[in-house]
């Protein structure tokens, strides 16, 4: 088993100090666990045949990635590069120089660990953290509609009391102009009368002259 076309030490720590990726060998492994960053690792495998070995066929896949066996003919390794995280199963099996492969074959079992920002906790964190955020904006959207609105029923209240007091001005300059006309009416009527007597009273006594006058002119009464 190589990462990074290295082989891995078994039961020893890297360089870094951290506990290798195989406690045991290969062979008895029944699972390698991968960090997200060894994108690329490797398995070499062989079949024992010590009648014509050359001959030997062999073919493998990543159950969880490959669809089918890759059948390899002599070649004894494969390769996989960038695999997405999750759970896989590496299968080999081989054949022998008559052609009969070995269907058991074997396996190992592969987990890739994903990165932080990619795991379970981390997205349900950012998802609820998420959440809290866009519910913390509601109701500070909320806040800031609530405010708005106690400001514009204040203005609309304001306003109503400016429109309700101009209605009560322009209510009472209309009463005035309806006394004033009224009492100019009255007035009017009254001067009206008055004339209309004047014009009886004078009327008469002239008639009674205009009459006197004609029956001296009529008579030729001196004067």
């Amino acid at each position: 088993f190589q990462v990074f076309n290295k082989s891995v030490p078994v039961g020893e720590r890297s360089a870094g100090g951290e506990p290798s990726i195989l406690r045991k060998s290969v062979m008895e492994s029944k699972e390698i666990e991968l960090s997200y960053r060894e994108r690329v690792f490797s398995f070499e495998f062989a079949a024992l045949d010590y009648v014509a070995p050359e001959k030997n066929r062999y073919a493998y896949k990543m159950e969880g990635f490959d669809s089918d066996w890759n059948y390899v003919r002599d070649r004894r390794f494969a390769t996989y590069t960038n695999l997405p995280a999750g759970d896989y199963v590496f299968r080999v099996k081989a054949s022998n120089n008559d052609g009969v492969w070995n269907e058991t074959g074997t396996s190992i079992n592969i987990k890739i660990i994903p990165p932080f920002y990619k795991s379970f906790w981390f997205i349900a964190l950012a998802t609820i953290s998420f959440i809290a955020l866009a519910y913390g904006f509601y109701r500070y959207r909320l806040g800031l509609l609530r405010i708005r609105t106690k400001i514009l029923e204040a203005k609309v209240r304001e306003r109503t009391s400016d429109l309700t007091h101009e209605i009560g001005v322009r209510k009472q300059v209309e009463s005035e102009l309806k006394g004033a006309k009224e009492a100019a009416e009255a007035a009017n009527l009254a001067k009206s009368q008055f004339v209309a007597n004047m014009s009886h009273e004078i009327r008469t006594p002239m008639n009674a002259v205009i009459g006197l006058a004609n029956l001296v002119i009529q008579n030729n009464i001196p004067e």
